[in-house]
């Protein structure tokens, strides 16, 4: 896999109870995220399975509370196909629901391990619409300037910014320079990519993109 931390540590799973016991590898990677607790929250569930040959994924969501923050435990093994659709249609559930009830204002995380503390952390998000596509866009090979869309294609294979190659470590930098809080991102992901490398690449970019009430990111991923 292309995303890999070169630090030789314990992989980390948690440990949750539906029907029965279930295990949860989460995400890891070296990047610092939220780490402060986040209260007032519900945990959902996302499980990896295989059925015979081919990779299931199973929702535990019980005991949901619209007014809490929700916190995101998805198993990093899990492919981008499975997991995008699943967790946009339950955020989509609560937001029919606050639309009704004009309830206060809360938040969705994902959680990873980040391995240079040793920690729990989480990347904020609010609304987000995950879009399936047959194809990655044409590439772009405008002149790069503040005033131009990142288009960020991620593949098992590697990750390219703006027809750039670039590890996730000159993704950092080169956001450092080359990013402002209102310049648009285009993300396009195979649809095999795992949960695991996709989160590395959220962590990356959370902290290059306000999260607010009306933040509401496309990203696309691509099924063919």
């Amino acid at each position: 896999m292309y995303f890999k931390n070169s630090l030789r540590i314990v992989l980390i799973s948690l440990l949750a109870w539906s029907c029965a016991k279930e295990e949860v590898k989460l995400p890891i990677n070296g990047i610092a995220g939220i780490q402060e607790p986040i209260y007032d929250n519900t945990q959902i569930w996302m499980f990896y399975e295989m059925n015979q040959d081919t990779v299931a994924l199973t929702l535990n969501k019980n005991n949901k509370i619209s007014s809490t923050n929700w916190v995101f435990n998805i198993d990093r093994r899990l492919p981008m196909r499975l997991v995008a659709p699943k967790v946009q249609a339950v955020v989509e559930g609560r937001k029919a629901v606050d639309e009704k009830t004009d309830k206060p204002s809360v938040f969705n995380y994902f959680s990873y391990v980040d391995t240079l503390s040793q920690k729990m952390s989480t990347i904020k998000f609010n609304r987000i619409q995950y879009r399936m596509v047959s194809e990655f866009p044409a590439v772009n090979t405008a002149v790069d300037s503040l005033n131009q869309p990142l288009q960020i294609i991620l593949k098992e294979s590697g990750l390219t910014v703006n027809n750039a190659v670039m590890t996730p470590e000159a993704l950092t930098t080169y956001l450092a320079t080359k990013s402002t809080p209102n310049r648009a991102v285009h993300v396009y992901m195979d649809g095999n990519l795992s949960y695991g490398d996709y989160i590395e690449l959220k962590a990356i970019l959370a902290s290059y993109q306000p999260i607010t009430n009306t933040s509401y990111p496309i990203e696309y991923v691509v099924t063919n």
